[in-house]
Formats: structure tokens, sequence, C-alpha cells
């Protein structure tokens, strides 16, 4: 008997998705995806790096399905993942921010001349050679 997945519990989801149930999987992700891009929007600007969480939410979800319990709420699991990968995107674009803040543009060497330099040198050592 061919199982409904949109009637489907969220327990009685992860129970399949324990079994490395596909279809289960992408029925969670049909599920939650939408409340989730929704909930990722309100806090991340860039509709991309919303794609990309959300890309990091379900990715963690399957890789990590053998550690769900089936008693655990789905919702919880998803939002609280999400919550984290945003934590490390703020985290990540404050250091590269700070990096930045600390080495403008302008101070940064020229590589076109850092290039010029040490062709100089080497010409410099096979001419005293």
């Amino acid at each position: 008997m061919a199982i409904s997945y949109k009637s489907c519990s969220d327990r009685e989801l992860i129970e399949l998705i324990l079994e490395d149930d596909h279809r289960a999987y992408l029925e969670v992700y049909e599920r939650y995806s939408p409340r989730l891009y929704i909930h990722a929007c309100r806090r991340v600007s860039n509709r991309d790096d919303v794609k990309d969480l959300l890309q990091e939410v379900f990715f963690e979800l399957w890789h990590n399905r053998h550690s769900l319990s089936a008693e655990s709420p789905l919702g919880g699991y998803l939002y609280a993942t999400l919550r984290y990968r945003n934590i490390k995107l703020i985290a990540r674009e404050k250091a590269v921010t700070g990096f930045f803040e600390k080495y403008p543009l302008t101070e940064l060497p020229d590589p076109v001349r850092a290039d010029d330099r040490v062709r100089e040198n080497e010409l410099g050592q096979i001419i005293e050679e």
C-alpha cells in the first residue's frame, strides 16, 4: 500500500526519515521550507543568503537524520538549525567586515608591484652570479 506523505504527522515523517525514506524527507521540505523562508527573511536581508541557509538546514536534517528522535518536535529542530546557521552567517560576515576594516583596500599591497619586486630581486641575483 502506498503511503500518503501529505497526511503523515511530523512524528510519522521522522520515523520514515529514520528508515532513509527520501519521499518523507521531501514532504518535510515542502511542508516547512515556505515557513522557514519567511522566518529567515525577517532576519537576513540578502535573499541568496536565505536560500543558502535553507539549503544548509535541510542538508543537516538529512545528514543527521539518524540522530533524530521520533519524539523530538520536527519544527523545533528545523528552526533551531536555522537559528544556528544564521548565527554562523552573521559571525562569518563580521569576520569579513572586520578584516576589511582592519585592512582597507587602499592598504593592501598591489599584487602587480609585488610580482615586479620578486622579478627584480630574481633578476638582480642572476646578474650578480
